[in-house]
């Protein structure tokens, strides 16, 4: 009976050391899932951020083209 004891506190401890393992596995692979998507979500804002600045400064450059060629008609 002894041994049976024994042989199920190593399976006991066994196991939780593994559930232990894999929560702290879980635990880092989910932080370093939340640092990729920070950081994926940072380089998103940036590129959207980009593009606005690109269609503003398309917008006053057209103006611009646009002022020009009026002026240049009217001489």
């Amino acid at each position: 009976m002894a041994v049976n004891l024994n042989d199920a506190e190593y399976f006991a401890d066994t196991i939780l050391s593994r559930v232990q393992q894999l929560i702290n596995e879980r635990n880092i692979l989910r932080r370093e899932l939340a640092r990729k998507s920070d950081g994926t979500l940072e380089h998103d804002k940036a590129f959207v951020h980009a593009y606005q600045n690109n269609i503003i400064d398309n917008a006053m450059s057209e103006e611009k083209i646009a002022r020009l060629e009026h002026m240049l008609s009217v001489r």
